[in-house]
Parts: C-alpha cells; structure tokens; sequence
C-alpha cells in the first residue's frame, strides 16, 4: 500500500480526526444559535458554569473552564452588559468579587438549554436512541479518562 492512501486510511479511522470535525461543526452550529441571544461558546460557557455553580470568583470560572483570564473577564463584561450576570463583593477578600446570574439570566436559562437540546438532536439525528444513549456513555467515560492524561508541560 502506498503512503498516500495509509495516511488517508489512518487519518479517516482517528477518533481524534473525527472528534475535532465533529467539534468544528457544533462550533458552528452553537455559534449560529446562541448568537440570537447575543452570546458565543466562551460566554455561553461562563453563563452555564455560573448557572450551575453560583456564586463564583472570576477565578474559580477560569479553572472549572481552563480558560485563560483575561478571557474570562471579557466574557464577564459582555455578559453583564447584556444583563446576564453581576459582580458583588466578594464577603471573604475585599479585592475579588463573586459573580451570580440576574433574574435575566436565569430567564435566559431555558433558551439556553433549548439550544443545547437542539444542536445535540441534530448531531445525534442518525443514531438511535439506544445508539445515543451508548455514545453519551462512551464519551462520558473518555472525557473522565483523559482529565488524568498529563503532558510534559503541565507537570513543571
């Protein structure tokens, strides 16, 4: 077998291949259907975690998103621009704040998960519900394997 048709054969069965166009997709498709609500994939991020978890530091959101902090603060800025979240002093430090959803944000709440449910749904449209079922399992279970994966890097 020749080089070029290995490499397309292994490129074709790499699950890391075939994640990161799935992942490029739902990008797309999340960006096209929060953007109604005047959020992208980083906000809509910040506004489920704080929506699950609140009260937060600023700190806290950038470490449960690995996310880096100045796009962590952007994101937070746009987000009680748009009336979603606010900042409160924080009652344990005088320099940090906690941030909590606002009535509007939790009303935007449903609208959110609405969009999860229908992008999921449409991704998902070829398998069956059974098939769904054991592919929200497998990937539960490699999302939970791979948060003990380490590089190089991260280790100093």
């Amino acid at each position: 077998m020749d080089v070029k048709t290995r490499t397309q054969q292994v490129r074709q069965g790499s699950l890391g291949w075939m994640m990161k166009r799935l992942s490029a997709r739902l990008d797309e498709e999340m960006n096209a259907r929060l953007a109604p609500h005047g959020l992208d994939l980083s906000s809509f991020a910040i506004m489920m975690t704080v929506l699950e978890h609140h009260p937060l530091s600023q700190s806290a959101i950038g470490e449960r998103l690995e996310m880096a902090a100045y796009k962590v603060s952007r994101a937070l800025d746009q987000l009680e621009g748009l009336g979603y979240l606010a900042r409160h002093p924080d009652p344990a430090s005088r320099r940090a704040h906690v941030i909590r959803p606002t009535a509007k944000g939790e009303g935007l709440a449903p609208a959110l998960h609405g969009v999860v449910g229908e992008v999921n749904g449409k991704l998902a449209a070829p398998l069956s519900e059974e098939e769904r079922r054991q592919m929200a399992e497998m990937l539960h279970r490699l999302v939970v394997a791979q948060e003990t994966w380490r590089t190089p890097d991260s280790e100093s």
